[in-house]
């Protein structure tokens, strides 16, 4: 499993979940051929928004914790704490 960090400027909750669903859409469109199968992509998110009194270890914190609920439920999944 690969982690990957995004910081988005000037987005909201529903403009974070609306591009975080579109890259998921566009992983899950995508095959890898491997030794003649074709193997299935999925991604999952996890994603917060500034809240007064954050910091980068708060934002952090809820970002994780984001992500870990997606994975839990299943994967292949956004989720958004605010």
């Amino acid at each position: 499993m690969e982690m990957i960090l995004a910081v988005l400027t000037e987005y909201t909750g529903p403009d974070l979940h609306k591009t975080a669903e579109r890259i998921r859409n566009t992983v899950n469109n995508t095959k890898i051929d491997w030794w003649g199968d074709e193997l299935p992509l999925t991604a999952s998110f996890g994603g917060t928004s500034v809240v007064v009194g954050d910091d980068e270890k708060s934002m952090l914190r809820r970002a994780e914790s984001a992500l870990a609920e997606s994975v839990t439920a299943g994967g292949d999944r956004v989720t958004i704490k605010n």
